[in-house]
């Protein structure tokens, strides 16, 4: 990005995240809300996404993005100068309408939201089907890739790990994710459950953390692979750990 001719904001919902500290210094940032709310979809709705647009928007800008599908994309459609380009991104494939609707009031106002942006970017064509099966728009629906910081992966993957001991005799198999039921952690327990039944020595790392953990740890004692699946936590930098990595996501835009 050229700084020289492009002026950047990023502007978040909620003042949260270890990333900040991350971005360039030529970027400007705005932080929302002071902290991350459970039910805040619901304290949303009492808003409108014009109401909404004026609570977080307070400048004018040329082109504003919602780099989110839902909660992000229903403030940014408030905007009502037709002078602004609006962009939405689509990160997840929206398996049906009541999936795709649920942070909206209804599939009214879903829809006048989504039509209110000048472009919409899905990340795969999957995803792309998905949103033009449910929703109607009259602009162009694009497809661009997530981009891959490939130099980056390879200087963070040489970093030397200091926290684990990994077993030379073991196949590690690591997964980064939120800990939270649409990642799919509980068909991953199953396939480990089989690959050591069927004689295979591999260990499953979890590098992440969230709402779901205490009942994955659950069915790891149940299926009784306590021993040969740990869970990590959180690491901003997840590659130096990477043997095998596993995609095990219900809803994932390219996996």
């Amino acid at each position: 990005m050229d700084y020289s001719k492009f002026n950047i904001t990023v502007q978040t919902m909620f003042n949260v995240g270890i990333y900040r500290d991350k971005l360039n210094k030529q970027v400007r940032y705005i932080g929302g809300f002071p902290w991350h709310f459970k039910g805040n979809t619901l304290v949303y709705k009492l808003f409108t996404p014009k109401q909404l647009y004026k609570m977080y928007i307070k400048e004018k800008y040329d082109i504003i993005v919602s780099y989110l599908e839902g909660p992000s994309a229903r403030v940014v459609s408030g905007c009502t100068n037709s002078e602004i380009k609006l962009v939405n991104w689509v990160h997840i494939e929206l398996e049906n309408e009541a999936y795709a609707v649920h942070v909206f009031r209804n599939m009214a106002e879903a829809e006048r939201c989504y039509r209110s942006f000048n472009r919409i970017v899905c990340v795969s064509e999957t995803v792309k089907r998905n949103f033009n099966n449910i929703f109607k728009v009259n602009a162009p629906v694009d497809v661009l890739y997530n981009t891959v910081e490939t130099e980056v992966i390879r200087r963070n993957s040489e970093e030397l790990i200091e926290d684990i001991q990994f077993n030379p005799e073991e196949i590690n198999i690591i997964s980064v994710a939120k800990l939270i039921k649409s990642k799919g952690y509980d068909s991953l327990v199953r396939v480990q459950k089989k690959l050591r039944d069927d004689g295979f020595k591999t260990h499953v790392y979890i590098v992440g953390k969230g709402e779901e953990q205490n009942h994955l740890q659950k069915l790891v004692e149940e299926n009784h692979i306590k021993d040969s699946w740990t869970f990590v936590g959180f690491k901003s930098n997840p590659y130096k750990y990477v043997n095998i990595t596993v995609r095990q996501s219900r809803q994932s835009g390219v996996a």
